[in-house]
């Protein structure tokens, strides 16, 4: 393909991506540390800056915002603590069916 000026390159395992230091060196495949899930490999800025460097930091848990977002809504303390007791809504890694990816390889 090369030889007709393809853009092509390999397909990598997720090992692969994980351990290549050149993905690692560009930033493309970063480590971030989240409180209660710990530290875990993600995906670095697409983009690349001469003067700035994003600041890549770990996804939020399921439900870690829920209080937060209901209140700028308009809901009351008292509201969502009644959506809390009735199970509508969860708090952070309340999720039953939530399984770590490296638990369920």
């Amino acid at each position: 393909m090369r030889k007709f000026e393809v853009p092509c390159a390999p397909v990598l395992s997720m090992k692969e991506i994980a351990y290549d230091p050149a993905l690692r060196a560009s930033g493309s495949v970063v480590e971030v540390q989240q409180e209660r899930r710990g530290s875990y490999l993600t995906v670095g800025s697409p983009i690349k800056f001469s003067g700035f460097t994003p600041e890549i930091t770990g996804a939020p848990l399921l439900g870690e915002h829920t209080d937060e977002v209901l209140t700028e809504l308009g809901y009351s303390r008292e509201q969502i603590a009644k959506l809390h007791s009735k199970n509508v809504v969860g708090s952070s890694g309340s999720s039953r069916g939530h399984r770590d990816i490296r638990q369920s390889a």
